[in-house]
């Protein structure tokens, strides 16, 4: 009976151990591809946190060069408005004295020359914000077209759990 149950159940034992190595072989493809995953996910999430820092810093750049330009801007605009209120300034001195000679001609140029000053600064501000609201809008318009592409992207990107797979570290 010995030898039956040799003959029997040793060809068993090594079936078993064939599928044992099996089984495990795929344990461990399956843990390197699990290692593999994580790793990369790691980098991923190393490289998103560069590019955020990047993008903080190009930030900060803009920032301060956006300062610095405004205070140009402002320091130009002052330089102006100075300029301007000692030409009214002037103006009003001129007006004074042709009113006072009676000197009307040179008071109905100087007021067509005003109003036309004004009406052609009014239009351009007019432009300037309709230049401005226009560009705006194309930003918008940019934006939600840009953040339309991109959602499909990580949507498509986005990892799925599978009842056969486990779960990642």
């Amino acid at each position: 009976m010995t030898a039956f149950v040799a003959a029997t159940f040793l060809p068993m034992k090594a079936a078993m151990t064939g599928a044992e190595q099996l089984s495990r072989s795929v344990d461990d493809r399956l843990a390197e591809i699990i290692h593999q995953i994580a790793n990369a996910r790691d980098a991923f999430t190393t490289e998103l946190q560069h590019a955020g820092l990047a993008v903080s810093v190009k930030l900060e750049q803009l920032r301060a060069r956006a300062s610095t330009r405004c205070a140009q801007f402002q320091r130009e605009r002052d330089r102006v408005n100075s300029k301007v209120k000692r030409e009214l300034a002037h103006a009003r001195e001129k007006v004074q004295s042709w009113r006072e000679t009676g000197q009307s001609e040179k008071l109905r140029r100087y007021a067509d020359q005003a109003e036309r000053y004004a009406l052609a600064a009014l239009l351009n501000a007019d432009e300037a914000l309709d230049v401005a609201l226009i560009a705006a809008m194309e930003s918008l318009e940019a934006r939600l077209i840009y953040d339309a592409t991109q959602k499909p992207r990580y949507e498509a990107h986005k990892p799925t759990r599978s009842r056969l797979s486990p779960e990642l570290p």
